[in-house]
């Protein structure tokens, strides 16, 4: 998994703000005004962003490889989540990097390659996690949620992972699945 911004351009994105696509891959899906929240940790109060959270919302990419997510940092937007009396210091510094970054004319991303994804698990079709390859202490997800009738990304997401994971609990009648592994929000611990 990879996270950056202005390292990016001319390698993840280009100029107008598209991804670059390697040769040997294929766009599947996109969908605008997404959003994914990346986290790792060893216990569920101990969890930590991977990816910069903030209430802005991105364009998310899927292709035959990757899970591509592409947004335009937004200063006002940064600054929302922490803007509370206590949060006031990380909302101020959330929106100057924004702030910083948009004048670079640069994007935020987040890369993951598929090969790093060890679970997926689909609750009720609304709400997706992805278990991604990490130490054995801990946890690391990337969680998703469906943006109304005509997003599929689930759908896209278990066709391209059920040929590399095996699928551990069927579909049931509330649309919950699980392809390979899923492991505890709790944490991980050494066997």
């Amino acid at each position: 998994m990879r996270v950056g911004h202005i390292d990016g351009l001319g390698k993840v994105y280009d100029a107008e703000g598209r991804p670059f696509i390697d040769s040997g891959e294929r766009l599947v899906w996109q969908l605008t005004a997404d959003n994914l929240d990346v986290s790792e940790g060893s216990g569920f109060w101990s969890m930590r962003t991977l990816f910069p959270y903030s209430a802005e919302k991105g364009d998310l990419h899927i292709t035959t490889r990757r899970i591509l997510f592409l947004r335009k940092p937004d200063p006002l937007l940064a600054a929302k989540y922490d803007a509370y009396p206590l949060g006031m210091a990380d909302a101020v510094a959330n929106a100057i990097r924004a702030r910083d970054l948009k004048k670079m004319k640069a994007l935020e991303f987040c890369e993951i390659d598929l090969s790093e994804v060890e679970g997926f698990w689909v609750r009720k079709r609304d709400y997706g996690v992805l278990f991604l390859r990490s130490d054995s202490t801990v946890t690391r997800k990337a969680i998703m949620h469906r943006r109304g009738p005509g997003d599929r990304k689930f759908e896209v997401l278990k066709d391209l992972l059920s040929d590399k994971l095996p699928v551990t609990e069927p579909e049931d009648r509330q649309g919950s699945f699980l392809i390979g592994k899923r492991y505890p929000f709790r944490g991980r611990r050494r066997k």
